[in-house]
């Protein structure tokens, strides 16, 4: 008799260690933690990335003026390249605050700049074991080919900052400064430390939410 009540606490026991691992609790989990990261950690992400970016580009430019040879690629991706996890790892926390107000495109634009994220790491694995342990140098083409492929991502920059546009609830300056940041120091060098730094300022002086309409409702997002 006594058993029977032993058997369902082990029964619920189990049940609960399945449901927390099941993966989409892991991710939720992982979200809510991002969305409690303190938002002047987010605005020194996104000033880090950003200044990581325009650094990148007057690398370059020296580079080709005093003909010096680039450093390897793992050194590269190590170092310099990391805006290419430090932005969409800013973009993310940010939008996991507001995840459930931007609904369907919110959750598109992280998937996408996630897969940014991931595909760098990925390829930085790959030149440290080819270039820093085997010391074949550089890795060829079609390696490259799968870094260059991800740059299509960079379309998730623009979606969240659509995202945080079309969010009624939100801090209306978040959006536009997310996308101006990036179009523009396509044309113009340095745009992005110095709207970014806006932005992060924005952030942490301001918040995320409109403080106009806090108790209004968001629409629902596509």
């Amino acid at each position: 008799m006594a058993t029977e009540p032993l058997l369902s606490r082990g029964k619920d026991a189990v049940n609960v260690e399945s449901r927390d691992a099941n993966p989409q609790n892991l991710r939720a989990r992982f979200i809510s933690v991002l969305a409690r990261v303190p938002l002047q950690v987010v605005g020194v992400l996104f000033i880090l990335g950003a200044l990581l970016v325009d650094l990148q580009v007057a690398w370059h430019v020296v580079l080709a003026s005093t003909g010096e040879p680039e450093p390897s690629q793992w050194v590269a991706h190590l170092t310099i390249m990391q805006f290419h996890t430090i932005i969409p790892l800013a973009l993310i926390t940010l939008w996991a605050r507001r995840r459930s107000a931007q609904r369907r495109l919110g959750a598109i634009a992280a998937g996408l700049v996630a897969s940014l994220a991931i595909v760098h790491v990925f390829m930085t694995l790959c030149a440290i074991v080819w270039g820093g342990i085997l010391q074949r140098g550089d890795m060829g083409f079609p390696f490259m080919y799968i870094e260059y492929g991800s740059r299509i991502a960079y379309v998730g920059i623009v979606l969240a900052g659509l995202s945080w546009i079309l969010d009624r609830g939100a801090n209306r300056l978040i959006g536009p400064l997310i996308i101006g940041g990036f179009l523009l120091n396509l044309v113009v060098p340095g745009a992005m430390t110095v709207i970014y730094i806006a932005l992060a300022v924005v952030i942490v002086r301001t918040g995320v939410v409109r403080k106009s309409s806090v108790a209004s409702p968001s629409p629902t997002v596509f």
